[in-house]
């Protein structure tokens, strides 16, 4: 079965030029949190009571000041077991460039 993406992640240069932008040019539901350097992207047409989207097919993101460690965007497939899914890009001819992260209890 295929494993779907199901968050992407936008590092940018100047985080609030970046929020209106997105808000005002896609619509997007633009969260800041402050306290952790990072805006979560609503992009879903619907959701529940978490935030997660309820439509097939959608995800939302969320953007970050550019870093000299991240300067691409950043899409989180979702896999059932991180270390198989790693050993099998590796096998695959993809490399590991940095370790399992750990986002908020996420990518454990």
């Amino acid at each position: 079965m295929p494993q779907p993406v199901v968050h992407f992640e936008l590092p940018v240069d100047d985080v609030e030029r970046a929020q209106t932008f997105y808000r005002e040019a896609f619509g997007w539901n633009v969260m800041p949190v402050p306290d952790m350097g990072y805006t979560l992207l609503g992009t879903a047409t619907a959701t529940d009571e978490m935030g997660r989207p309820t439509t097939s097919g959608e995800i939302n993101g969320g953007m970050f000041a550019r870093t000299e460690d991240l300067t691409q965007p950043v899409i989180t497939i979702a896999v059932d077991d991180i270390d198989a899914a790693l050993t099998k890009v590796e096998q695959c001819g993809g490399k590991t460039l940095r370790g399992r992260p750990d986002r908020w209890g996420h990518g454990l």
